[in-house]
């Protein structure tokens, strides 16, 4: 589906897996972050390269309980590509009711006080690891498979965010930093954040 399939192009590919012993799919898209969101490929506002975003509407098999998931991963250059990109996923969510439960996660290559969250926040989303421990620098997740050992880690600060709206809460969320005898499964730390329902179960 991607228009540009060499280079840089063909990498982020934003894939979401889920337990299907636990969750049933309902049905689930892609839409490329630009003005003709339906054009694969496609491209505006001075991104590097075509970017998109999936997400798929699952079903908990055990409560019936409906949620939607969004990964993405906006531009690493262009300040108003990012700016875009976060507006267009934003309105985009606003077709579904404030209760309903989304989560947005991916790499939005920008820090926790850049202007590119002023749409997310403005619109009711909240960030987990924020939620749980506050809102300022959480310390860097992109480390070009250094880790800790990152020497540009105080210039980056954290790029990837798991967002949420709806009924539920997160009661956990770090930043995971394993390695196995020192290599690292990506170039980013991973996020964790488990939730719960935040409604009042009634008698």
């Amino acid at each position: 589906m991607d228009a540009h399939p060499t280079g840089y192009h063909g990498i982020a590919k934003n894939p979401i897996l889920f337990n299907k012993e636990r969750y049933e799919l309902l049905t689930g898209g892609t839409y490329w972050l630009s003005e003709t969101p339906l054009v694969a490929g496609s491209k505006s506002w001075d991104t590097a390269r075509a970017r998109h975003a999936n997400w798929v509407r699952l079903k908990e098999h055990k409560t019936g309980k409906e949620l939607r998931v969004i990964n993405l991963h906006l531009d690493h250059i262009s300040e108003e590509a990012k700016l875009q990109q976060a507006k267009m996923v934003v309105a985009e969510s606003e077709q579904y009711p404030a209760d309903f439960t989304q989560i947005l996660t991916g790499d939005f290559n920008s820090r926790f006080d850049s202007r590119v969250f002023n749409a997310v926040r403005a619109a009711g989303w909240k960030e987990s690891y924020e939620t749980l421990h506050g809102q300022n620098e959480a310390g860097h997740t992109g480390h070009e498979f250094e880790g800790t050992a990152y020497t540009k880690a105080a210039s980056k600060g954290r790029i990837d965010y798991i967002w949420y709206r709806g009924n539920i809460k997160p009661v956990q969320s770090k930043i995971v930093k394993d390695a196995v005898k020192g290599k690292f499964p990506s170039d980013h730390f991973f996020l964790l954040t488990d939730f719960e329902s935040s409604l009042t179960e009634k008698p």
